[in-house]
């Protein structure tokens, strides 16, 4: 294909004088733009967000909680489970944002679809809480027992889990 320059010229000027060929890079470069632009607002608006949660503690019994999640989903402890702390809700959602982008038809709040069940267990956070991801071991997904996502722990006990995959 000949480089724009080369093409035919029209008699008729358009978009600040130029040629709509000569144009079109830049209005996708603006439409990147904005769509970059939104995405950077939504990351900015959940990241100040944590301002006004409680906090999590950053002191986890990982055992414990491989315990508890154990009595629920089965095989907590097998090859490939994990149990791991979270101390920042808004990173959670942040990572879950980038993930989300990756997503032509999710709405692009933190776990798309699942925001109104990601919210619910955020509304029952209180000061001191731990808050774990957790996924069961690979055994587990093979026999299609497979779960994972993030449990709320107070005084020893699952007060909520929301479950971002299941098998």
């Amino acid at each position: 294909m000949p480089a724009p320059e080369a093409w035919p010229r029209r008699s008729f000027r358009v978009l600040g004088g130029q040629s709509p060929h000569t144009r079109l890079p830049s209005m996708l470069t603006a439409t990147t733009l904005i769509a970059t632009l939104a995405t950077l607002s939504a990351l900015v608006q959940h990241a100040q967000s944590d301002a006004g949660n409680p906090s999590l503690s950053t002191t986890v019994d990982l055992e414990g909680a491989r315990r508890l999640l154990d009595r629920t989903y089965r095989d907590m402890f097998g090859q490939g489970s994990i149990v791991e702390p979270r101390t920042s809700l808004s990173e959670i959602e942040r990572e879950s944002l980038r993930e989300i982008q990756k997503c032509g038809h999710c709405p692009k709040v933190p776990f798309g679809f699942a925001n109104d069940s990601w919210n619910r267990l955020k509304a029952k956070v209180q000061n001191g809480d731990e808050l774990v991801f957790f996924r069961n071991s690979k055994h587990a997904w093979e026999q299609l027992a497979g779960a994972e996502g993030y449990a709320l722990i107070r005084e020893g006990r699952i007060v909520d889990a929301f479950l971002t995959g299941m098998s």
